[in-house]
């Protein structure tokens, strides 16, 4: 599982279902644009798990949308976490071997984790001698949750504490089953394919590719790049998650908290997704 990140943010992945019936009050589901105050437990649920942000920090979805992030006006440093359905202990400890680069510092394992049951902690050296970086992970049911403190060296014991309460703040929940719920000959049709989008026009181009992957989990990426008169442009953007399908919607839950919804259409062999071409092209590009 790798942690990415800024230095002045507590970025934290996740993604999340509902509570039963019987609870009063299901906590509010992550959404971007949105701020979550510090004491608040937040639900992203398209990975099945509830998280209470720790008092005095403030929870937001990073710009860009593939982090949570939490910041805080009167502590220092940041905790990075991640989420990352579909895999394993042994997976996240390898993962915790590797080096962290963020904006200002580079995280460097000072040695291999150590592992106890389905929790993992790790500790990290950094080119500054004045920041250190601390790191939790837990497993359950195939998903890993992590959790990175950097920060001031004096400010250890309190990274500590703030970890251990945000594991202690996890609540696994029963997560959607992935692919098809009720969308069988879409999902027939698109299951391990890519989806392609690409329009040029007056030296415009657009495209975008969603790769849906047989084993529920999706990747997208694309961008728009601009010729004129010497002059050239480029920008892109990329997210991950889940997909579904119910019906002739498609579904696509990001890792950062929120969904984002397709209606599928066809004319004989071509596909529309929202009224706009896109090719089905063999294979998804899937891990």
């Amino acid at each position: 599982m790798a942690y990415n990140g800024g230095v002045r943010a507590l970025v934290l992945l996740s993604i999340l279902t509902a509570l039963p019936a019987s609870v009063a009050a299901a906590p509010p589901n992550v959404e971007p644009g949105q701020q979550y105050a510090g004491g608040t437990t937040v639900r992203f649920a398209q990975i099945g798990l509830d998280l209470t942000i720790p008092k005095k920090w403030i929870g937001a979805v990073a710009p860009g949308g593939e982090a949570f992030v939490l910041v805080s006006q009167s502590e220092p440093g940041m905790i990075l976490a991640t989420a990352e359905p579909g895999t394993s202990v042994a997976k996240v400890k390898a993962s915790m071997t590797e080096t962290v680069p963020l904006d200002d510092v580079t995280l460097t394992p000072a040695g291999p984790p150590k592992v106890k049951g389905d929790r993992l902690e790790q500790r990290y050296t950094t080119n500054n001698a004045q920041i250190v970086g601390l790191a939790v992970a837990v497993v359950k049911d195939e998903l890993g949750v992590g959790f990175v403190a950097v920060g001031p060296k004096t400010a250890t014991k309190q990274y500590r504490a703030l970890l251990a309460g945000l594991v202690k703040s996890l609540r696994f929940l029963p997560r959607p089953k992935p692919g098809d719920t009720g969308g069988g000959t879409w999902h027939a049709k698109l299951a391990g394919f890519a989806l392609e989008h690409l329009k040029t026009s007056n030296g415009l181009s657009t495209s975008h590719t969603i790769h849906l992957c047989k084993d529920g989990s999706f990747s997208s990426s694309g961008g728009d790049s601009y010729l004129s008169g010497g002059f050239s442009a480029v920008g892109s953007n990329g997210s991950a998650g889940t997909w579904r399908i119910e019906g002739a919607t498609l579904t696509l839950n990001h890792r950062s908290g929120g969904a984002t919804t397709h209606r599928l259409t066809s004319e004989g062999n071509k596909t529309f997704l929202n009224g706009t071409r896109y090719f089905v092209a063999n294979p998804a590009s899937c891990r």
